[in-house]
């Protein structure tokens, strides 16, 4: 699973520097972002600047990307003594979003102008 953690002013992942798998649902989040006017970063994210950017109320949401999950809400990430706490009964705004284009484009309910479904007969 890939990790995106979006902060108030970019949404970012880390990048595929060794440990990270260059995944399809990834790949897709991060054209679909763009696509959106989003910005859209990959780079390293520090645990620290998580906390820095949560406690400014600068983090709104954090979800995973994998083919199997599509896309799966952060709802508590625990560090130390910090935790990083979010709303445990529903999935984040744009994780819901990304969760909700993705599943449309996969059964046929939002036009896949990616061409990323393939039809075999």
């Amino acid at each position: 699973m890939n990790i995106f953690v979006n902060f108030k002013d970019e949404v970012t992942t880390p990048s595929l520097t060794g440990s990270i798998l260059p995944g399809i649902t990834r790949m897709s989040v991060i054209e679909i972002l763009k696509e959106w006017g989003l910005n859209i970063t990959e780079r390293k994210i520090s645990i620290d600047e998580m906390i820095d950017a949560y406690k400014k109320n600068n983090l709104l949401e954090i979800f995973g990307t994998g083919t199997a999950a599509v896309i799966s809400s952060v709802s508590k990430l625990k560090y130390n003594e910090h935790i990083l706490q979010f709303d445990e009964t529903k999935a984040g705004e744009l994780g819901t979003k990304l969760y909700e284009e993705l599943t449309g484009i996969q059964f046929g309910k939002i036009e896949d102008k990616h061409h990323w479904m393939t039809y075999i007969d």
